[in-house]
């Protein structure tokens, strides 16, 4: 009995089980956000805060949402509580209720200062304008056709919404786009 113990207690020393936050790439989350909006948090509450929209990047709705703050786990904290005048720029679905979701937790709610660390090892871009820049023209030249969490394994699939010229043209004008849809070419099936 006593080796069985011991046993035990060895292995959960020495066991690691760690969980793991599914990343999802920006291209997917841009493809399935319902709303992308640069603003500012008015107030918070019971899980849910205010947000005042600056920008509309993808996508219209009211000037003053609410937002569902994403269920905090191991894997997957805000950096720091959300407060009144914290200055983000979100990628959120509509839930079914009156109120949007955060897509991906923290991969989807960024803050303004910290939006080209997180965009810097899979991007190129010139500043943080080029990255809503390239977004907007993302959005009106590819449109995604899978689901929020695909299989594992599984090739997504964009669809092109601009000629080849047309999207040429498009990459001139924001390094952050020909940077996506470089990506897009390489990783995804594009019809």
């Amino acid at each position: 009995m006593k080796t069985l113990i011991t046993l035990i207690l060895t292995l959960s020393i020495f066991s690691k089980a760690e969980a793991k936050k599914i990343f999802l790439p920006y291209e997917i989350i841009i493809g399935s956000a319902d709303l992308v909006v640069e603003g500012e948090i008015i107030s918070v509450s019971n899980g849910f805060y205010k947000f005042k929209v600056a920008e509309f990047i993808k996508n219209n709705s009211e000037k003053i949402i609410t937002v569902e703050m994403f269920p905090e786990w191991t894997c997957d904290q805000r950096i720091i509580p959300a407060e009144k005048g914290q200055k983000l720029l979100l990628f959120l679905t509509k839930s079914n209720e009156e109120f949007y979701q955060i897509i991906n937790g923290s991969t989807g709610e960024l803050f303004i200062e910290n939006v080209l660390g997180d965009f810097y090892q899979d991007f190129e871009f010139e500043n943080y304008d080029d990255i809503k820049k390239g977004i907007k023209l993302f959005v009106k030249s590819f449109d995604y056709c899978g689901e929020l969490y695909p299989k594992f394994n599984e090739k997504q699939t964009f669809k092109k919404l601009l000629t080849e010229t047309e999207l040429s043209k498009l990459e001139l004008e924001s390094k952050f786009f020909k940077s996506i849809r470089k990506k897009l070419t390489k990783e995804y099936h594009l019809v």
